[in-house]
């Protein structure tokens, strides 16, 4: 499950990626894995709104009368602000917070939905965790 949870968050599928992060709450998987990534979903789709991308992260083209569908117009509707609130919420709902998974998901947030210096941050990051599973999913991008 975690694989799959990654590969949607790596190939952009906020929408599917959040759906099944909270399933995996639900059923009992590892609990504050799901929850960072939770607000690792929410900070992107924050960080999409702003860049007027958000329909393209959570357009999950779901079925009428599911909760997938129920989500997907949720997310669609959802304010701003209130996508900044549930990045914050999942990311201080667990108690390991020196943890590889909420370091990323705190830089996530931090350089999404607060806007701080990417390569600042992302340089920070791969020092404190320089074999992190996470490294291919941040390059610092060079500055003009």
């Amino acid at each position: 499950m975690i694989e799959i949870v990654r590969h949607l968050y790596e190939n952009g599928a906020m929408g599917l990626c959040i759906h099944l992060s909270a399933f995996a709450l639900k059923n009992q998987y590892e609990p504050s894995f799901y929850k960072y990534m939770l607000s690792m979903c929410f900070s992107k789709i924050y960080y999409n709104d702003k860049n007027l991308k958000r329909f393209n992260s959570v357009n999950t083209y779901a079925d009428k009368g599911t909760n997938l569908k129920e989500l997907q117009d949720y997310l669609f509707s959802v304010s701003t602000k209130d996508l900044e609130v549930l990045a914050l919420y999942f990311l201080n709902t667990t108690a390991e917070t020196n943890s590889e998974d909420y370091e990323f998901a705190n830089t996530m947030y931090q350089t999404q939905v607060k806007e701080k210096e990417t390569v600042i941050a992302y340089t920070a990051f791969n020092t404190k965790f320089p074999n992190s599973k996470y490294s291919y999913l941040i390059q610092p991008k060079k500055e003009k």
